[in-house]
């Protein structure tokens, strides 16, 4: 005979049935937490929650940029934002760089940026990058370059 187990919502001691709740974790005030609800209570938390997450920016992203939000303005620019903010996560799990800098040299070439074409990419030309996409700072991330560009 195989053993159950089940959930009880933390809020009001009521079982949570499979695939109707869970664990929700959240954080406030530099501490983590998690409390296991009901899908209703989920939702009522989330409805709560929704203004405040509406305004807020996510703090791993505000982490890598010292408090400040990404510039990338319109639509695609986010959607882009969001894909190399995952590579560059990836990326240092890794031990590599968080980026590719040939990627970089080409977005700056789109925007109309004029740089140095020879050698490595100059630090403030790596920051424009950074700054409009969120990405962490490559020279932060310097231990984790596993070859120069």
């Amino acid at each position: 005979m195989a053993d159950v187990v089940m959930k009880i919502d933390d809020l009001d001691g009521t079982p949570i049935p499979p695939g109707q709740g869970g664990t929700v974790r959240f954080g406030f005030r530099g501490k983590e937490y998690a409390i296991d609800l009901t899908s209703a209570h989920e939702e009522e938390l989330a409805s709560l929650l929704s203004p405040y997450i509406e305004k807020a920016k996510e703090a791993e992203v505000l982490d890598s940029l010292n408090g400040e939000p990404p510039l990338a303005a319109d639509e695609a620019d986010r959607e882009m934002a969001k894909l190399l903010q995952a590579e560059a996560k990836r990326n240092l799990r890794l031990g590599k760089k968080p980026y590719d800098t040939i990627a970089a040299r080409e977005w700056l070439t789109q925007q109309g940026i004029e740089y140095n074409q020879m050698g490595r990419l100059a630090k403030e030309y790596r920051e424009i990058y950074e700054r409009h996409f969120g990405l962490p700072s490559y020279d932060l991330s310097a231990k984790h370059a596993v070859a120069s560009d």
